[in-house]
């Protein structure tokens, strides 16, 4: 299938999006029913083989839209970047080292207004139609996905390595050890679907502070640090069901 992009002009932003019907019932196949959270690879290679069924679907019946026309439309589903970082944290010769992720809160001036004040493990955003055909001119949504990690995380935070601040997005320096899709009609999700990389970040890297006034760093935490601390509660959805899967 040939997708035709639309000529950009100034800031109309066009995002790539699914009609819902058809993206619905090919979910709802793989996902099994009762289930908003399923992992499609470990190791690099996907688990089951109705996930080359999904890719070969993103990848041939996206279409460009401007996202403006989207937001309030029940007819289509956008794919949302929704990259999680995880970490190994050493509590101590009795406790050892202990998966954690890092987190951040959504403030008022956030976009998405739905989501305002909520804390997250979830770095991205929309996949903007121009980068699915960024590399080589080939239709490559995963590859969309990376670079939205890249840019949403590069321009929201300041990372250190080693002691020195404000390296790029660890993407390079990371290994991705698995990927989740989400999948649900609860409230905002009704629009969105969520591809999910999960990246192990080593240890060297720290993540400093927020670039932007609509977000706020709060650094990689345990689940029993998440719990305890009150954030898990006002969490938004999709993160608390990551967090549910992953630790």
């Amino acid at each position: 299938m040939t997708v035709q992009i639309p000529k950009i002009e100034g800031k109309i932003e066009f995002i790539a999006t699914y009609e819902s019907a058809p993206l619905r019932e090919l979910m709802g196949v793989i996902f099994g029913e009762g289930k908003t959270v399923v992992n499609s690879f470990m190791g690099g290679q996907p688990i089951d083989s109705d996930y080359h069924i999904l890719l070969d679907f993103l990848s041939r019946h996206w279409q460009a839209k401007r996202r403006c026309h989207l937001e309030e439309n029940k007819q289509y589903r956008h794919p949302i970047a929704y990259g999680v970082l995880m970490q190994k944290l050493n509590l101590g010769p009795d406790i050892g080292d202990v998966d954690s992720v890092f987190v951040y809160q959504r403030t008022k001036v956030t976009g998405e207004q739905r989501l305002a004040g909520k804390y997250s493990i979830g770095i991205g955003g929309h996949v903007e139609a121009k980068d699915v055909f960024s590399h080589n001119n080939e239709n490559n949504l995963l590859q969309a996905i990376q670079q939205t990690l890249l840019i949403e995380a590069d321009q929201e935070f300041v990372f250190s390595k080693e002691g020195h601040e404000d390296v790029p997005y660890p993407i390079g320096y990371a290994n991705t050890i698995s990927q989740y899709f989400i999948h649900s009609d609860e409230g905002v999700d009704e629009f969105h679907f969520g591809i999910c990389p999960i990246l192990q970040v080593p240890n060297s890297i720290n993540v400093v502070s927020s670039k932007e006034p609509d977000n706020v760093a709060i650094g990689f935490k345990t689940k029993t640090q998440i719990m305890s601390e009150g954030l898990y509660e006002n969490m938004e959805s999709w993160s608390q069901k990551l967090i549910d899967a992953l630790l």
